[in-house]
């Protein structure tokens, strides 16, 4: 007993000296000085990405050109039993960069919103209605939307985690943002018989 739990503890150890080491060497993502990014996508970790499809709303998030984050009430920064990189999340979640945890316990809702707003400013998105907020708490989501952010409820009719209720109030958000209608219609007009389309070389 006593010799599992050393190798436990050893591997432990080993995992959170990687991990250090990722996060100093791996470059977080360029970005031009004075450039803005149109919007985010910031994520809750238990019950809200460990059920349902959590990596479709990554790819959405990526495809709109979204900064993606995970703001959790955990005290740790541990995620290792949620496997990120394959639902999807890139580096500066990977290397903790964009990964807000709760190193008190206490006052979640406060330290949820500060962790939105800093990641707001840090991104320069223009406004907070801009961030989707993905949370299974009602308390933390209403704390969010009453600092002006937009948010999605991961906790509905008995089910936890994003779903395709999730998913389509995502794709609603995207769609309601200013040149998206645009956008849209052009995706759809490339279907259309007689629409001349673009070479693929």
């Amino acid at each position: 007993m006593g010799l599992v739990l050393f190798l436990v503890l050893a591997g432990l150890v080993v995992f959170c000296f990687v991990r250090l080491l990722y996060a100093k060497w791996v470059p977080p993502p360029s970005r031009k000085k004075d450039s803005f990014t149109p919007c985010g996508c910031v994520f809750d970790l238990d019950d809200t990405i460990t059920c349902g499809s959590p990596e479709k709303a990554v790819s959405l998030c990526k495809e709109r050109g979204c900064a993606i984050g995970i703001n959790t009430a955990r005290r740790f920064p541990w995620a290792n039993d949620i496997n990120l990189a394959r639902m999807g999340f890139p580096e500066n979640v990977l290397n903790f960069e964009d990964f807000v945890y709760n190193k008190s316990g206490t006052d979640i809702v406060q330290q949820k919103v500060e962790g939105l707003k800093k990641f707001q400013q840090k991104w320069k998105i223009p406004s907070p209605k801009d961030v989707l907020f993905f949370d299974d708490n009602l308390a933390n989501l209403q704390g969010a939307t009453d600092a002006g952010f937009t948010t999605i409820s991961c906790s509905t009719g008995g089910t936890c985690g994003i779903r395709e209720k999730q998913l389509k109030e995502a794709n609603e958000f995207f769609l309601s943002r200013p040149g998206s209608q645009v956008a849209s219609q052009k995706e759809k007009d490339k279907d259309q018989p007689g629409h001349p389309r673009t070479s693929g070389i």
